[in-house]
């Protein structure tokens, strides 16, 4: 070791013991850490979010529970738990807050993807909690901590988690709660396994007190087992979701996939598939094709969707989060929503104008090539009515359809007994 470069054992753990300590100045940068972070996670701003990340405190307490625990200190590790729970709690409570002050509601692609635990997520929990206490040992001033920081994320799954709690959304709660856990467990771990590694004579001889092994045990237990049960069902659905969409590419090829649900448990996949009209020999080669993807112990099931009247507004945010949590881009998540929006004003204003005579819509997306690469996005609207409909009367419902969706190139009207539906 490196005596001019690297603490010794005893110095490390007293700076790791000040970095545990509760502080009046820590409080306040963890407050405007959630607040640069809430605000990144309700404009999608990802250098917002990272800006929050290098200043938060959040590492030293995580990192002091892990020392507490090789060391057998047990003031430290109260010491450190007890500042944790502090700034978890201020934490959850002023990014509630901030989100229930916002005019911005909705929840962005950068609030969606931090709603649950990821193989990814653990592992660069695992490789950040190394490099983070490989980098605390060092006495001179080093980016190794700050970049920790960055890549373990854990400031925004709590504000996602408080974003939930402002919306009473449960889920998104419990999901960026959880995924706080996870990876403060795995850096913990990985800590006590650091330092034990890095100091393995000072740490040899280590007289454990029963309380600590007691706390260890525990520990492990409360940690460690939903951790096992967390990684080995993310590995099942990373694999399985791969696998799927290896087949999605391969045999529905020109179909749009408007939902896609995967139950583990219930070992059944759910498709909502658009703007393809598979046949019963389609289906069922699709369905034979489940073994040459290792899907054959899952049920699959194949929804077609025709027109707007058999697409829920559960399939419709289904579809954006698809294309969210896909890695598209804001914008056009952004875009697609706004569609939504629109088409499903455009089916009010139809109930409206028509009232009893209206069957049915049906929505035809046309994509036309313009040249240097680029595609402009059309709508053709077929309204299906059970009685005639004056011109009078068309062309002044065409006129409120184009008005709010410009998009629209044309709007059909047809009789029932003709709808090719």
């Amino acid at each position: 070791m490196d005596e001019t470069k690297q603490y010794r054992y005893h110095e490390f753990v007293a700076q790791i013991t000040a970095d545990s300590q509760l502080q009046l100045m820590d409080l306040v940068i963890l407050t405007c850490a959630i607040g640069i972070a809430s605000v990144g996670l309700n404009m999608n701003s990802v250098a917002t979010i990272i800006g929050a990340m290098l200043i938060s405190p959040l590492m030293g307490p995580i990192l002091g529970l892990g020392v507490g625990i090789v060391a057998s200190r047990r003031p430290l590790f109260v010491k450190a738990g007890a500042t944790l729970l502090i700034e978890v709690a201020i934490s959850l409570l002023a990014s509630a807050i901030y989100f229930k002050l916002t005019p911005i509601t909705t929840g962005g692609s950068e609030i969606l993807n931090r709603t649950a635990p990821t193989l990814w997520d653990m592992l660069i929990a695992i490789f950040g909690g190394t490099a983070g206490v490989i980098g605390a040992t060092k006495c001179q001033a080093n980016n190794i901590v700050p970049g920790v920081a960055i890549a373990t994320a854990l400031m925004p799954p709590l504000c996602t988690a408080g974003y939930g709690l402002s919306q009473g959304n449960w889920s998104y709660f419990g999901g960026a709660l959880y995924l706080f856990l996870i990876n403060s467990f795995f850096i913990m771990l990985t800590a006590i396994i650091g330092v034990k590694l890095i100091y393995r004579r000072e740490t040899r001889g280590i007289e454990r007190r029963p309380v600590m092994r007691i706390l260890t045990i525990l520990l492990i237990i409360l940690g460690g087992i939903p951790s096992a049960i967390t990684t080995k069902q993310v590995v099942q659905a990373t694999v399985a979701q791969r696998n799927i969409q290896a087949l999605i590419d391969d045999k529905i090829k020109h179909g749009t996939i408007i939902a896609q649900s995967v139950d583990l448990k219930a070992k059944q996949i759910r498709l909502s598939v658009a703007q393809v009209n598979l046949n019963q020999d389609q289906i069922q080669q699709i369905m034979a094709a489940r073994r040459q993807y290792h899907l054959q112990a899952y049920d699959l099931e194949i929804i077609q969707v025709a027109d707007l009247n058999e697409l829920t507004s559960r399939d419709y945010n289904r579809y954006l989060n698809n294309l969210i949590n896909d890695n598209r881009k804001d914008y056009q998540a952004q875009q697609e929503l706004n569609v939504t929006k629109k088409l499903a004003k455009i089916r009010r204003i139809a109930k409206t104008e028509l009232d009893d005579r209206l069957v049915k819509i049906s929505v035809q997306s046309n994509y036309d090539v313009l040249g240097k690469g680029s595609v402009r996005q059309s709508y053709d609207v077929e309204i299906v009515v059970n009685s005639p409909v004056s011109d009078d009367d068309q062309a002044q419902l065409t006129t409120k359809i184009k008005q709010t969706l410009p998009q629209v190139d044309q709007v059909k009207f047809v009789p029932d007994n003709q709808s090719v539906n």
